[in-house]
């Protein structure tokens, strides 16, 4: 490779040992570039991120190197950084360049980083955009804004890990704030609320808002959502699996240890299944709520067969005949909760009365006793009196 315009005219593209002879010859930036890739290609890490520093101090004034070179510059530096464990470097390096490396920034920000490490790298320098329209900008779009993308990841990745007081200041959509917000709340309402079927609503309500506003709220930029791609296309963006002579150990764990749960294509309709189950469990069986929550939820298992399958078999096993039986899992009206109310009470009265039945003999012997009792202490107090 040349390095500059006055060296020999010999050209050393595959002679490592020529190369490095003429990159000592300069001190340019593109000098410190190949030597940054000699010290990599040999394994010296220490040696190579030094060499890349060295090259980004020296091309913002440099012209020796052309803009799209710049970029490459930072980008190999920041895997250089990776590869060394200096996670948060590695992010910093691409942050100026990510309209360029941005599933490179995300896959380090969602995958490697700890949501600790990803906030205090926020906090620290990406502040807050104006809000924005809803949805995935690419990347490739003259109006993508990294610093959005970058703080919409970790308002959905919080919301992954539950942290969801803590999301909302990041998400840069008005829009998808409410929502997370009004998600956040059914859960409380659920957690709190005295009533069965008052928490299997606001269970129902999490579940919804889960099905219908996920991608934004917690999807994943890569896999298994692919936010990038506003869920269109499962590839795109980051990976799967992990290969590569400078994938480390750590990076493995840290990379298994930030995986969405459950680790499947749109992981969020699971959860909206997951709480939908969780609401039918408080309602009575043979109501209409009960049936039509799962009914909804058979509509959201519409990929997953065996989720779809077995929905359908517990609403048969436990559920009454309803008029949308025929169409469970595809067209499904609203469940009344209201009604399930009444005939949660009917239930109650019913088991009470049964109960109460089945041991007449042992309550009216209780009562007996009470009464007895009652007649004991009546004299006593009266003979107490006259004395």
């Amino acid at each position: 490779t040349r390095l500059v315009s006055d060296w020999s005219s010999d050209v050393c593209s595959s002679d490592l040992s020529c190369a490095k002879t003429m990159a000592d010859k300069s001190g340019s930036p593109l000098a410190s570039w190949v030597k940054a890739k000699l010290a990599s290609q040999k394994g010296d890490l220490a040696e190579a991120a030094k060499f890349y520093a060295a090259a980004a101090r020296g091309f913002p004034t440099s012209s020796s190197l052309e803009e799209d070179s710049k970029k490459a510059l930072l980008g190999e530096s920041s895997v250089v950084a990776l590869a060394r464990g200096d996670y948060v470097d590695a992010l910093d390096k691409l942050m100026p360049v990510s309209g360029t490396y941005w599933p490179d920034a995300a896959y380090i920000a969602e995958r490697v980083l700890t949501t600790a490490e990803l906030k205090s790298y926020v906090d620290t320098h990406v502040p807050a955009v104006a809000a924005q329209k809803s949805g995935s900008v690419p990347a490739y779009d003259e109006h993508f804004n990294s610093h959005a993308a970058l703080r919409d990841l970790l308002a959905r990745r919080l919301m992954r890990d539950g942290r969801f007081g803590d999301a909302l200041a990041y998400f840069s959509d008005n829009k998808i704030r409410d929502a997370a917000k009004a998600y956040a709340a059914a859960l409380t309402r659920a957690a709190r609320s005295w009533g069965r079927v008052d928490r299997a609503e606001a269970l129902f309500a999490a579940a919804t808002l889960a099905r219908q506003s996920g991608l934004e709220m917690m999807g994943t930029e890569g896999p298994p959502d692919s936010f990038y791609t506003g869920g269109n296309f499962e590839e795109g963006l980051g990976r799967t699996t992990l290969s590569g002579d400078l994938i480390t150990a750590e990076e493995r764990q840290r990379f298994a240890a930030s995986n969405a749960k459950p680790d499947k294509r749109f992981h969020y309709r699971y959860l909206a299944i997951e709480e939908a189950n969780r609401a039918a469990d408080l309602l009575p069986a043979r109501s209409q709520a009960f049936a039509s929550v799962l009914c909804h939820a058979g509509a959201w298992s519409n990929r997953d067969e065996h989720a779809a399958i077995a929905l359908w078999k517990r609403y048969v096993k436990e559920g009454a005949r309803v008029p949308f039986a025929k169409t469970f899992g595809r067209k499904c009206p609203a469940p009344d909760f209201q009604n399930a109310v009444l005939l949660e009470r009917k239930v109650m009265l019913r088991v009470g009365l049964h109960y109460v039945s089945h041991r007449r003999w042992w309550f009216a012997g209780g009562g007996v006793l009470l009464l007895t009792a009652g007649l004991g202490v009546f004299v006593l107090r009266r003979r107490q009196a006259k004395a």
